[in-house]
């Protein structure tokens, strides 16, 4: 088929669609492309975020287990040399 053959009012109308569609598409893509970069952005943001509270969250975890075994130790240390005492004190009568 020919473009000679169509009427002048076919003509115009394929003109304005391309007029029309054209420009949509292109804008259509820079917004997408915009969109998924800012997209991007914001989960790394919150991603790091995240992992800084994890981080903070594990560092107070370690801690309180560390304090707990510290004080543990310094009760058995305390017994030990307690119940050692009884034994040296027992053993000399």
């Amino acid at each position: 088929m020919k473009l000679s053959h169509l009427s002048i009012k076919w003509k115009l109308m394929g003109i304005c669609v391309l007029l029309v569609t054209i420009p949509v598409v292109i804008l259509g893509e820079l917004s997408y492309k915009s969109s998924e970069k800012e997209i991007y952005v914001s989960v790394e943001q919150k991603l790091k975020e995240q992992v800084g509270m994890i981080h903070n969250r594990i560092k107070t975890e370690v801690t309180i287990a560390q304090q707990n075994v510290n004080s543990n130790l310094k009760i058995a240390h305390y017994m030990f040399l307690s119940f050692r005492k009884i034994f040296i004190d027992t053993d000399i009568s």
